[in-house]
């Protein structure tokens, strides 16, 4: 979006071509710019030669034909190239489905509602994030924001801006985390658009705070007010400052376990550049970075564990790091191999994402957890029994519980 997020938006309205500037070959333009320069020029160079010789006539004749032909060749690849352009839209207008009429008859307008947020969830994030699953609801969205003009929250492109992406992600995110794009919104409720497909916890959780105003066969449409998105958030910032003094410990951690039942990694010693809390992250510009290397059942028996950590959203490379947990037996041989899921994350603070999974240690099993990639940042490793509570405390910084942000806990 540069240079247009820098206050120059009103340019794409004076110049509307702007907006995408693109052909095949993306660079190739520049070779037959310059290539098509030099044939006029040479083509003119011959024909002043030929004219100086005494043909004028003769010359004027084969200029004409060749700027002929060259004009007839020009058009005819327009003409290819455009034929398919302007077309009429069947797909967004169907004469079985008007959106308008359909609020109209609920008792409803375009004018009340300042966006479209579709269901199940689909949306792209720089080719980083991604979600998949509401490709087919996207479809049934863009034919209610074109029939009624009002615009989508979620985009599919990979040219957005990736903080803008990255907050309309965050919407689905852990009540535990603030929804920051709320902040971008006025009153007026989202036109929430449920397509076929099956929704996963929170889009179920969003659904029910939403009113039904219309089912239909292939979509359903509900007003969804913006105070849903946070609804959760008030509720957990209750509970985690009432635990700040319920729990235990000194210094740093302050937890409802035994201490030998956590392992917590804040990379404080290391440089880095930036941090999710503290001052610290561990880096690694291209590789393999290794984050945990031990056998976990003789600390924690049978429990049910969550392995956490943060990963920042690096603008340098395309993808995402890629984290691999694996289990080697005592000897050394690979028996079960987990991609962890990066690409597919709600849990979105600031330009970090939560990475996170529940395992359940096995005797005599070594357990490694990797990052490859380029660009690696990672903060915050946390490995805890799932029903118990931890708190880090970080001397003039942001405090975690169970490795979510508490920016609002003030120190003791």
């Amino acid at each position: 979006c540069i240079p247009f997020k820098w206050g120059l938006g009103f340019l794409t309205e004076l110049l509307p071509s702007l907006k995408q500037f693109r052909c095949l070959g993306r660079f190739s333009w520049i070779f037959y710019y310059v290539f098509t320069v030099f044939t006029a020029t040479y083509l003119y160079y011959l024909y002043r030669i030929v004219r100086l010789k005494g043909y004028g006539s003769q010359a004027m004749a084969a200029l004409l034909i060749i700027l002929s032909y060259w004009g007839l060749e020009a058009a005819s690849r327009t003409k290819g190239s455009t034929s398919r352009i302007f077309n009429k839209n069947e797909l967004f207008v169907d004469g079985n489905v008007d959106v308008g009429l359909i609020l109209e008859e609920s008792g409803r307008s375009a004018d009340e509602f300042q966006g479209i947020f579709f269901l199940p969830f689909a949306n792209t994030c720089g080719d980083k994030l991604q979600f998949e699953r509401g490709l087919e609801a996207f479809s049934e969205a863009m034919r209610c924001s074109y029939q009624t003009g009002i615009p989508i929250v979620q985009s599919f492109s990979p040219r957005i801006s990736l903080s803008q992406a990255m907050s309309s992600i965050q919407l689905l995110s852990d009540s535990t985390i603030y929804k920051q794009r709320v902040d971008d919104m006025n009153q007026k409720a989202l036109l929430l658009v449920i397509g076929p497909g099956e929704l996963n916890q929170q889009e179920s959780a969003l659904l029910e705070r939403a009113e039904l105003s219309w089912k239909g066969d292939r979509f359903s449409l509900a007003s969804l007010p913006v105070e849903a998105f946070n609804q959760g958030h008030d509720a957990w910032k209750e509970l985690a400052t009432n635990l700040v003094d319920s729990l235990g410990g000194k210094g740093t951690f302050y937890l409802d376990a035994e201490p030998e039942q956590v392992i917590y990694r804040d990379f404080e010693r290391l440089p880095s550049g930036r941090s999710f809390s503290g001052s610290g992250s561990k880096y690694l510009k291209k590789g393999e970075m290794e984050l945990l290397n031990e056998k976990l059942f003789e600390r924690y028996a049978d429990s049910e564990l969550e392995l956490s950590f943060w990963l920042y959203v690096d603008h340098r490379t395309d993808n995402m790091p890629r984290p691999v947990l694996s289990q080697w037996d005592q000897d050394n041989k690979l028996i079960h191999r987990e991609k962890l899921n990066s690409r597919e994350v709600h849990n979105v603070d600031g330009m970090w994402v939560r990475i996170a999974t529940i395992l359940a240690p096995e005797p005599e099993i070594r357990y490694e957890l990797t990052v490859e990639g380029k660009y690696i940042t990672i903060d915050d490793l946390l490995l805890k029994p799932v029903d118990a509570r931890i708190m880090v405390r970080h001397e003039g910084g942001d405090h975690l519980l169970d490795n979510y942000r508490l920016p609002f806990v003030t120190e003791r």
